[in-house]
């Protein structure tokens, strides 16, 4: 995803078995990878966006990222 100053940073976008809060998936992360290489952000999806052959869009899926950070009243940018 954008960053002023980095350019782009990690996005996790995750599918969830169980709920949980992006909050709380976010500290997960850092406890386990560490505060360096933990996602920025996580952005909970009911589905990955597929192309034809079954292969993750990543490019809709970075337009997702984009449409939900230019939303009006988009109240947690880190949860996306």
């Amino acid at each position: 995803m954008p960053h002023p100053i980095r350019g782009h940073v990690a996005l996790a976008a995750v599918i969830l078995h169980r709920p949980a809060a992006s909050g709380e998936l976010l500290a997960h992360c850092r406890d386990t990878l560490g505060a360096d290489r933990a996602p920025a952000a996580i952005l909970i999806l009911d589905a990955l966006p597929r192309t034809e052959i079954g292969k993750v869009d990543r490019r809709a899926l970075q337009e997702m990222v984009a449409a939900r950070q230019s939303a009006p009243g988009s109240a947690n940018r880190r949860g996306v």
